[in-house]
């Protein structure tokens, strides 16, 4: 037990209370005054599947390096410790937030950011064990509200549109609102099989679709792997960062198409789906008058 709690988050009040050298380097980029949570994650350590010429090899284990995540006013600082390379610092401006992701398996959960930096989109993952999971729920509220001209009222909710998604869905949309966010549209698609195949694979997932007065939020099963029926994948788009929605039509299924970013520095995302729920979303976007914020 005591070996499992060493890989749990921790919650730390003041960079009084991180090493020295961890602190001089939050500080140097980011003042106390700004400072809005502090979250350690510890280093992390997964099993590595190898296969070698002719037979598979004992498991590898590949390891995550010890991290201190700030939540800023203005700002995510990350400072990583590497036995090799020392001390480095991220820093990512809720101004350059392209969108965020937020995926649990069982106990294994990771946050995912994309951001736009000198006219390139840049990648973060952080993996870390389902146990504090609500440390970085918070931090990322915190994250998705700062990014925002106008925050929601708190009292100004409206859910009733979750009713057609099944309960999982519904729970999992309920608890990625922020406080006061409204619901304007929410489609389900159900998972999709190729009928052609002998086993018939799965090449649709289990995906709910809701569009608010803020963002666009999918939240998805994973496509493979055993334990894929209990992965959630919540995917955060602010509304102020699609530049472009459109309907792509398959031979098995068809695609909602989307370029987010910010001015010219874009990438593309693709969600499958059957042709009515990518046109009803499509649509259900223009209503909502997407970009509307996008002066940020």
């Amino acid at each position: 037990m005591r070996k499992g709690t060493e890989h749990f988050l921790v919650p730390v009040k003041s960079v009084d209370e991180l090493p020295p050298p961890v602190c001089e380097a939050i500080r140097a980029v980011q003042p106390d005054s700004g400072i809005h949570q502090i979250v350690l994650i510890p280093p992390q350590e997964y099993p590595v599947f190898r296969v070698g010429w002719l037979r598979n090899l004992p498991f590898g284990w590949r390891k995550t390096p010890k991290r201190t995540l700030v939540f800023g006013d203005d700002q995510i600082t990350l400072v990583e410790e590497s036995p090799l390379d020392g001390l480095s610092t991220i820093l990512i401006p809720y101004a350059s937030l392209i969108d965020l992701h937020l995926c649990t398996v069982l106990l294994y959960a990771y946050m995912e950011l994309h951001w736009a930096s000198e006219a390139q989109i840049e990648t973060l993952k952080i993996e870390f064990t389902l146990v504090g999971l609500r440390h970085i729920r918070q931090g990322l509220e915190h994250v998705r509200t700062r990014m925002l001209h106008t925050p929601p009222e708190p009292t100004a909710g409206e859910i009733s549109p979750l009713e057609g998604l099944p309960l999982k869905f519904r729970n999992f949309t309920r608890s990625s609102l922020l406080p006061g966010e409204t619901v304007h549209a929410a489609i389900f698609q159900p998972a999709v099989r190729r009928e052609v195949s002998l086993f018939h694979p799965l090449i649709a997932p289990n995906c709910a679709a809701v569009i608010t007065d803020y963002h666009l939020i999918f939240i998805q099963e994973e496509v493979s792997g055993a334990c894929r029926e209990y992965a959630t994948n919540v995917r955060f788009y602010p509304l102020s960062r699609i530049c472009q929605s459109e309907v792509k039509a398959g031979a098995e299924i068809s695609a909602l198409h989307l370029l987010v970013g910010m001015g010219e520095t874009v990438r593309e995302v693709a969600v499958l789906m059957s042709q009515s729920n990518a046109e009803t979303l499509c649509a259900a976007l223009k209503q909502v008058e997407y970009g509307k914020e996008r002066d940020y």
